[in-house]
């Protein structure tokens, strides 16, 4: 059925001059985790090796998500700074028998792996990002009210200790409930929330040139840090290297160098809860997945801390 869907859409985009001439092939991508989440679809206009547009489709009809992604990008096109200029652009927003669609031009990208990536690329990459990031923080800061947000972060990490989860993590658990907790943080940031590689789409090194996709998680009441973290993770930065860029963002924005913990545990903590809600709803009721990867990230922060005191 979405097949047949995919066909009137591109029909719709054909007929509009969005898209010049018929695809050769049209590919499904991986069926996204959350069952209400949207598919995307590869569009191959010249060849099969890599895709002219990335088309997003709403799985059921009158589901918001791709309608909401759209409206985040129109917020964004208002907001001061060079940073959302790094941001990947839909070309076409519209619904074909209800359900809504994003078209996206793929740009030719070069991928984040290999050879080239880890010699040549990383480390600039993440440096620009880094960059990429202060603009971010320096230029999102949002009027919205974050008691809702700061409550919900709160109940969350509370449940972790209510379960007893991660004892280990005890102490960190509770400097961020504390701080949460007594609304200490009063204003939001543009927050991506999904900042890994695959996000990424790089373009040249030289002059460096890349675009950030995919906002479907992201969110206008968000941490900042949060991000920074996200990323280092992908791109395997840790240990003095994350010490020195974790101050060096944390100096830009204005905070003192320790201020990253509560942020950096609320959203780690916030990623468990959702990917226990989408195990659930896929009927995985005990999956360990959850509760491993937010152990894994809170040694990656724990092992930060560590050598913060030093």
């Amino acid at each position: 059925m979405l097949e047949s869907l995919v066909d009137q859409i591109l029909g719709q985009l054909i007929q509009k001059q969005v898209i010049k001439k018929s695809p050769l092939s049209t590919v499904m991508g991986v069926r996204p985790h959350a069952p209400g989440s949207p598919i995307t679809f590869y569009v191959f206009l010249k060849n099969k090796k890599q895709p002219d547009f990335f088309l997003k489709v709403s799985r059921f009809p009158g589901l918001p998500f791709l309608r909401e992604e759209k409206e985040k990008h129109d917020k964004i096109a208002f907001l001061p700074g060079a940073w959302k200029d790094r941001i990947a652009q839909p070309l076409f927003y519209g619904e074909q028998t209800g359900h809504s669609f994003l078209l996206y031009s793929a740009l030719q990208h070069q991928p984040l792996y290999g050879f080239f990536f880890r010699v040549f690329l990383k480390d600039k990459l993440y440096s620009k990002l880094t960059e990429w990031l202060i603009d971010v923080a320096q230029n999102s800061e949002s009027s919205l009210q974050m008691v809702e947000r700061n409550k919900k972060t709160f109940d969350g990490i509370q449940r972790c200790q209510g379960m007893g989860l991660l004892p280990q993590f005890e102490e960190m658990f509770r400097k961020a409930k504390d701080f949460f907790g007594a609304q200490l943080w009063q204003k939001g940031i543009f927050q991506h929330r999904d900042l890994f590689r695959e996000n990424i789409l790089f373009l040249k090194l030289v002059p460096m040139d890349y675009r950030i996709c995919d906002l479907a998680s992201s969110s206008f009441e968000g941490f900042p840090f949060a991000d920074l973290f996200n990323l280092s993770l992908s791109f395997g930065v840790q240990g003095v290297k994350l010490l020195k860029t974790v101050r060096r963002y944390a100096n830009a924005v204005g905070f003192s160098r320790d201020a990253w913990l509560p942020f950096a545990v609320g959203s780690a903590v916030e990623s468990f809860w959702k990917h226990v809600s989408i195990s659930r709803e896929n009927g995985n009721l005990f999956s360990e997945v959850p509760k491993r990867t937010l152990s894994q990230r809170l040694q990656f922060l724990c092992d930060l801390a560590k050598l913060e005191s030093t």
